[in-house]
């Protein structure tokens, strides 16, 4: 991370505004409980943009070995999400919620768990369950905030999420 920051000088679209971490305000006696909680989070990088976002990505790709996620500063203050949208929906919308639209691919479709995890798919890797894989990145952009609830994987990795992008390269260690 302190790479990538020290190329801001230099490295045009991407202009970070910080970590996620340096936004937040916790209270003393709860700052332990967030750090864990939040580990990853934590540690986004905040940018102005989705272009800064993309900037971002392509230099951990090329200049700077590393994998990070950016979060999107939203241009206007976020709406307030019914509860009957904050769950995970897929297929055709019921009690209310956004249906995502047909033919995404799914990428739990691309998946076999093994070894007795079968079963338990669901509880075990939400992520995956919540997963689309987009055609292109400009897709995944457009869908994400629109589908908050859902991930559109691109064919190039980059992951998009409500108004967040994760992507970069990975060291090669790790499973």
């Amino acid at each position: 991370m302190k790479k990538l920051f020290a190329l801001n000088g230099d490295a045009g679209a991407f202009q970070p505004l910080g970590i996620l971490a340096d936004f937040l305000e916790v209270e003393p006696r709860y700052e332990p409980l967030v750090e864990d909680f939040l580990a990853d989070e934590l540690e986004y990088v905040v940018v102005k943009s989705w272009d800064a976002a993309q900037e971002g990505v392509r230099l951990l790709r090329s200049e700077v070995e590393g994998r990070a996620t950016f979060l999107v500063q939203p241009q206007s203050p976020p709406v307030e999400t019914p509860p009957a949208e904050a769950a995970p929906v897929y297929g055709a919308g019921g009690n209310g919620a956004r249906a995502l639209p047909q033919g995404l691919a799914r990428l739990k479709d691309y998946v076999r768990l093994t070894n007795g995890l079968a079963p338990a798919a669901h509880g075990l890797l939400p992520k995956l369950e919540a997963c689309c894989v987009a055609e292109s990145a400009a897709e995944a952009r457009a869908l994400a905030p629109a589908f908050p609830q859902a991930y559109f994987l691109t064919p190039d990795g980059e992951c998009f999420h409500g108004a967040t992008l994760t992507g970069g390269k990975r060291a090669g260690a790790g499973p």
